[in-house]
């Protein structure tokens, strides 16, 4: 079986990349399938804390206050690559719900190396509070089930569309949202997707 890879796809710009931490915080808290986070959550939290106020003294363009930012930007991207291996542990340990596990941490689902559109990815919707989804067409006549969890444990179905494509209302606001897929045609109802992950703005 094919190991499934943790993926960390964190904002560039520090702001998101703050709401994306501290969404990966909440997932990681109190959850029972991560006992021992390294660092630990009080950790993650206050490294998190100490870079969204020195943030915040940059736009005041004092000097000095950029290179501060900066190691505490550094000190939280390690805790995340730190986050990233912890997860991964896990999910080695959990192969047949590795998936799950990794969406339930507020991470994602490493994708194929290879180049070309992807099987199944989440973008940001129109409006705020809205998510649209596109999977690969089947090559026959096809509908199309979808299903949405904020834990990756607990699903919501979807409208049934049929076309490879749907919009998702409704949503959280800085919230993060795993999504998964399957095709259903005249051979039968396929496989449930990789799940995808997105952090809705």
């Amino acid at each position: 079986m094919t190991r499934v890879l943790v993926a960390l796809n964190t904002p560039r710009r520090i702001p998101e990349l703050i709401l994306y931490a501290r969404s990966v915080a909440a997932a990681l808290s109190a959850n029972p399938a991560f006992p021992s986070p390294m660092p630990a959550m009080a950790t993650f939290e206050a490294d998190l804390a100490a870079l969204e106020a020195s943030h915040v003294q940059t736009l005041t363009r004092a000097m000095g206050t950029t290179s501060e930012r900066d190691a505490k930007l550094a000190t939280v991207n390690g805790d995340l690559s730190s986050l990233r291996a912890y997860v991964q542990d896990v999910a080695n340990a959990s192969p047949g719900a590795a998936e799950a596990v990794i969406a339930s941490a507020g991470m994602s689902v490493k994708g194929s190396s290879g180049h070309g559109k992807p099987d199944f990815e989440a973008k940001q919707g129109p409006t705020s509070g809205t998510a649209r989804l596109v999977a690969r067409a089947a090559k026959v006549r096809a509908s199309y089930d979808w299903q949405q969890s904020s834990d990756g444990m607990t699903w919501v179905d979807l409208a049934r569309t049929m076309r490879a494509d749907a919009d998702v209302e409704g949503l959280s606001a800085g919230t993060r949202y795993v999504f998964r897929v399957r095709k259903l045609t005249q051979d039968g109802i396929g496989e449930w997707s990789q799940v995808v992950a997105l952090l809705v703005g």
